[in-house]
């Protein structure tokens, strides 16, 4: 307590000082202050005014900051843990390859860790961004994540995004990405293999039920009676479908003409 009423007040006062010097000191002591203050303290006192360094223009002072903030994670209130979701995505456009690397790292290490509302929005389309960044090693890193958190994901979501997202670094030109590619996709295969042996009793049921050339209920009964009402014979053959009746020929010219000669002759020998 002492030392909560000591240190929380001047690391909130230094954290917003210009000195980077100082500040980067502090980033390096975060972990300190984690296992000694509870947990308002530091969403209040170091949280809040660390934040500030996301958005500063030392490129190592906001990789530093990025670092420092994995400690902080557990102890985050969800109001703090969606702000931070918020700096993440921005950090993911950084011009630096290196803090866009170390952006999906981190976030891959906090996943198992967010609540669900959270990861659902950030994980996802955080790991599919990174997949598509110019930068092999952020490319790699996106693939590790992905295959680190794939029980994170339900199996609609493996088969129906991110495999999907995967599958183009099966070509990518760097050679390490391809490879990692392949792994994570060979190992979500294989969930996804579990899955369907898991779904299979309920789904070979409802196939057999109806399937691909199989007759609906209803016609299958029918197609079970013969003309007589018994059962098919060897033959197979079932009640044929009524035929439509055949539409009376129209009459040639030859027929007309022979019975307009014998009108005629009858009229020319009745007067």
């Amino acid at each position: 307590e002492a030392f909560r009423d000591t240190v929380a007040p001047v690391a909130s006062a230094l954290f917003q000082v210009n000195d980077r010097g100082v500040r980067g000191a502090l980033l390096g002591r975060v972990p300190l202050l984690a296992s000694r203050l509870d947990a308002a303290t530091l969403n209040a006192s170091v949280f809040e005014p660390m934040c500030s360094g996301f958005s500063d223009s030392s490129a190592p002072l906001r990789e530093l900051t990025l670092k420092s903030t994995v400690v902080l994670v557990p102890h985050l209130s969800p109001a703090n843990l969606e702000k931070l979701t918020r700096y993440l995505v921005r950090l993911q456009s950084d011009p630096e390859s290196s803090i866009r690397t170390n952006t999906v790292i981190f976030i891959g290490k906090i996943a198992p860790q967010l609540g669900d509302v959270v990861r659902s929005k950030l994980i996802l389309p955080a790991f599919a961004r990174a997949m598509k960044d110019e930068f092999p090693p952020c490319r790699l890193a996106a693939l590790r994540a992905v295959r680190a958190c794939k029980g994170l994901f339900s199996p609609g979501d493996v088969a129906g995004k991110v495999l999907p997202a995967v599958a183009p670094h099966l070509v990518d030109t760097a050679a390490e990405v391809r490879a990692e590619a392949f792994g994570a996709a060979e190992s979500m295969m294989e969930g996804l293999r579990a899955e369907s042996q898991r779904m299979g009793i309920g789904g070979a049921a409802a196939g057999a039920a109806v399937g691909p050339g199989s007759a609906p209920p209803a016609a299958a009964a029918g197609m079970g009676m013969g003309l007589d009402g018994s059962g098919l014979g060897a033959s197979g053959a079932g009640t044929q479908p009524p035929q439509p009746a055949a539409a009376a020929p129209a009459p040639s010219s030859g027929s007309y003409l022979s019975s307009f000669g014998s009108w005629a002759a009858s009229k020319i020998s009745t007067e």
